[in-house]
């Protein structure tokens, strides 16, 4: 269900528009996208698309980063460092306890 979930979010966002007549240009003006990383006249630009293979650090031209609420960023760190723990202790442990309840032999070596 997950990935079809995910394929349907941008072919549901441009059916919204379209049922509600908002024109793709109205979105854009809206905020709705976000700005091209160059301008359509750059001769580097792949054309049409707006993308400038410079460097890998032109990506953050486009987050202003005053913009950002870093206190919720440090509120949700001790939540992210969770996830990563079980994250990295969720194979090791899950992986026997699965081989176990389907009497299936597993080699963690090949698993890991």
């Amino acid at each position: 269900l997950s990935p079809v979930f995910f394929c349907m979010i941008t072919p549901f966002f441009y059916l919204v528009l379209w049922s509600c007549h908002i024109p793709v240009s109205t979105a854009e003006d809206a905020g709705y996208f976000f700005p091209s990383l160059v301008h359509e006249e750059d001769q580097n630009a792949i054309p049409g698309i707006g993308i400038n293979f410079g460097t890998p650090w032109d990506v953050w031209k486009v987050i202003d980063f005053s913009k950002v609420s870093w206190v919720a960023i440090l509120d949700s760190l001790p939540t992210m460092l969770a996830l990563i723990l079980f994250s990295l202790i969720h194979v090791p442990i899950n992986i026997p306890a699965f081989a176990l309840s389907t009497k299936v032999d597993v080699d963690m070596n090949q698993e890991l």
